[in-house]
């Protein structure tokens, strides 16, 4: 059994329209290419023979100081035969206005109790994009050093 690890922080930064950060050092966050993208049907996917299920939360900017907000969650069988994914990019794309916003999760949760291996990423500062809008969504999953694009395809934004 793996013992629970603490939280990790990384930048979230916004590419295209919408808020602007708070003070980056103006660093611009870039997903990779999504070329060889894997869909996710139903939050289910299996990777390297893993079956996980991955899905994401995406919530509206609360105020005029913040951004969108995005939550991607992983769980898998918890088992020292495998590593457990990592999130490495989000990529969230409202193609009605040609706009997307590329981020890295600001915190980073693991859980592993020995059956469920749970991950969840956290990231802010995004756009100021209406609740209730749909828009794609791309993660960009890393295991075993091998990173693998999952489009999760139309999300609604929430309130």
């Amino acid at each position: 059994m793996r013992a629970p690890i603490a939280s990790v922080t990384a930048a979230a930064i916004v590419i295209a329209v919408g808020c602007a950060p708070k003070d980056e050092g103006n660093l611009v966050i870039r997903c990779p290419s999504s070329d060889g993208a894997m869909a996710v049907n139903g939050g289910e996917v299996t990777i390297g023979g893993v079956a996980m299920h991955v899905a994401a939360d995406l919530t509206g900017a609360p105020s005029a100081d913040e951004g969108m907000t995005f939550v991607i969650d992983v769980e898998l069988p918890d088992s020292p035969a495998h590593a457990a994914p990592s999130v490495d990019c989000v990529r969230v794309e409202k193609t009605s206005q040609n706009a997307r916003w590329d981020a890295r999760p600001f915190t980073v949760h693991e859980s592993f109790d020995g059956s469920t291996a749970h991950i969840q990423a956290n990231g802010d500062h995004g756009p100021h994009w209406v609740s209730g809008d749909a828009v794609d969504v791309t993660v960009w999953l890393t295991v075993a050093e091998r990173r693998y694009p999952l489009t999760l395809g139309h999300q609604q934004i929430q309130q």
